[in-house]
């Protein structure tokens, strides 16, 4: 009897049949591994950690709580490990180890200690809470903990208040220490641009124990570049993106090795250490649980360490004051002009006033196309060439040249009856595709009936065996009403069966945009419209032929988006946009004037 009842569950329930495993069968077990140390000493430990795991192994030191009799073997496909990682924030392999975990790659995890998953309480719960979840035992193997056995919880919920009060005691012994070093003049990691750090006697080598002190020293060469910055701005009407211009025209490196921006500009006229004033603790570093992430958080200003070193000044006082002068001016006319649209202050500031701008790049650098000039019509050209100088294409291609070759262009797919085919073939393949796993669903729906069919002819062969019972009789009667189930929804996915394609290009004909409409609205709602038509920008490339000069513009347009509203599946509204059938041009724009600004 006991063997019958085992072959109804098996048929029935074949998937948990494979919670089962014969004693002596090699299991794959998943390995993570995580080295903490920022600066990556001790690089090695990585390896150390798997090697260490592969002896306790080796000498049966593992016991699995779920798998008893079972030979546990490390899949190399299966090891993960995250080099220089601290904290939870930033670590791919581990949530590749989770992810395993979810798709049932193996049935048993490794790692060196529970620390090495995660140092939160929190997040260590959340970590066994997952291999219960999906059945997958845990184990901490220098520690000898499992996830799946009796008390476990209770063992996760100590190492993980041990490991966060030592975590949390390490954070409080850091912070100390670099408070210490703020307090007496030391480097703290954070010298701005004109400044260095060195150690106080290098000819002294370090003991261990010893903490990294440094001193502060002026860095003579980018010192001169901090001094021509603030005299550029103090003498002359040229603002920050202008200086940015200059020091980039030059060749010189900014702080990060990258060009000069006039935010690094701004931010280098506002900083105060360059008069000898020295603040630590602005700010400290919080974990944002719910966008799992590091924010800055604001400290009380009674908090801060400010400290005043002339030896460190690099600016005069009196051109200092003139700068903070001179910037409270310029907000004071934002601010006056913020609700004037004419104003490059005002509300406009940063909107489109062209049909395309924001829609083109240049083919040279990537940079954005934007508006230089407004004569003649108007003129676009690359922002890092006018703006930064940090590219050599200085040609300029006229406004009016790019709205009439572009908007020619949309009046041609419009009007071309290849481009309402190619819609209507994506999307009835979108729909097709969405539809397809309709018949994937009826041999499944036809397997798991006939698996219930023959599930109830053995339960009635064995009453007519004489083994008749109540038990047996309710299981014919839920096996009955499984039956009907089935074959109900059987015959509704037969139904959503589909036959023919649901879209013609003569229904989609009614729909298309009216492009002279759009032309008339604002600016700005038609230049969102425009953005929207082109899915990246229109790369804007410089060609050369003879004497002949001119930009080619090549990108993809989604034909979509020349739709309004369709109803292709049920008469349920969808956008048929969403299937994004895209379409690649390439045209020639214009004749690029000679000369530029």
């Amino acid at each position: 009897m006991n063997q019958q009842i085992n072959q109804v569950l098996k048929e029935l329930y074949p998937e948990k049949s494979g919670l089962i495993v014969t004693p002596g069968t090699e299991l794959r077990a998943g390995v993570y591994l995580r080295q903490s140390t920022v600066n990556r000493q001790n690089y090695e430990s990585v390896e150390e950690q798997l090697e260490f795991i592969r002896h306790r192994l080796s000498t049966a030191q593992v016991r699995s709580a779920l798998f008893r009799e079972c030979k546990i073997v490390i899949a190399d496909d299966l090891v993960f490990s995250d080099r220089g990682k601290t904290g939870r924030v930033g670590r791919e392999k581990y949530d590749a180890f989770k992810s395993a975990i979810q798709c049932g790659l193996f049935k048993i995890g490794l790692v060196f200690d529970l620390s090495r998953l995660t140092r939160e309480l929190g997040s260590l719960l959340d970590a066994y809470d997952l291999a219960h979840a999906y059945n997958v035992e845990t184990i901490s193997v220098s520690e000898g903990i499992s996830s799946h056995t009796e008390g476990a919880r209770i063992h996760f919920i100590a190492k993980g208040m041990a490991n966060e009060m030592y975590s949390e005691s390490t954070s409080r012994q850091t912070k100390r220490g670099l408070e210490l070093r703020a307090i007496s003049g030391k480097s703290t990691g954070h010298n701005p641009y004109g400044y260095s750090s060195v150690y106080e006697d290098p000819n002294k080598p370090r003991d261990i124990r010893e903490p990294h002190n440094k001193k502060i020293i002026i860095n003579e060469e980018q010192a001169k570049i901090i001094g021509r910055i603030f005299e550029l701005y103090d003498s002359s009407s040229v603002g920050v993106d202008g200086i940015a211009k200059i020091l980039n025209a030059e060749g010189i490196p900014s702080a990060s090795g990258r060009s000069w921006t006039g935010g690094s500009i701004r931010l280098i006229l506002r900083q105060p250490k360059y008069i000898g004033i020295w603040i630590y603790g602005k700010t400290h570093i919080k974990r944002d649980s719910a966008k799992d992430r590091l924010i800055h958080v604001p400290r009380p200003q009674n908090e801060w360490i400010v400290k005043t070193y002339e030896h460190l000044r690099l600016i005069p006082q009196t051109l200092w004051d003139r700068i903070q002068v001179k910037f409270k001016q310029v907000e004071e006319t934002r601010r006056n002009a913020r609700n004037k649209p004419e104003s490059i202050w005002g509300k406009s500031r940063g909107a489109a006033n062209h049909l395309f701008t924001g829609t083109m790049q240049c083919g040279s650098c990537g940079g954005n196309f934007i508006s230089m000039s407004g004569r003649h019509g108007g003129y676009f050209g690359c922002r890092n060439a006018y703006r930064r100088g940090t590219c050599q294409n200085r040609r300029l291609v006229q406004t009016e040249w790019v709205n009439t070759t572009f908007t020619g262009l949309i009046r041609e797919w419009i009007d071309n009856p290849h481009s309402m085919e190619r819609v209507c073939k994506t999307a009835n393949e979108r729909i097709k595709e969405r539809l397809s796993v309709i018949p994937n669903q009826i041999r499944e729906m036809l397997q798991e009936l006939g698996k219930v069919q023959k599930a109830l002819d053995n339960l009635v062969e064995y009453i007519v065996q004489g083994n008749a019972s109540e038990s047996v009789s309710a299981s014919i009667a839920r096996h009955e009403q499984r039956k009907k189930m089935l074959e109900a929804q059987l015959q509704n996915l037969k139904a959503r069966e589909p036959n023919t394609p649901l879209l013609i290009p003569y229904a989609i004909k009614p729909m298309l945009i009216n492009l002279d409409e759009i032309l008339t609205k604002d600016v700005v709602q038609a230049n969102a419209y425009f953005k929207g038509l082109f899915p990246e920008q229109v790369k804007m490339t410089l060609k050369n032929e003879g004497r002949s000069t001119f930009y080619e513009a090549a990108g993809r347009v989604n034909l979509t988006r020349l739709m309004r509203f369709a109803t292709p599946i049920n008469g349920a509204p969808t956008r048929i946009r969403t299937w994004d059938p895209l379409l690649s041009f390439l045209l020639l724009v214009s004749q690029a004037p000679k000369y530029g600004l």
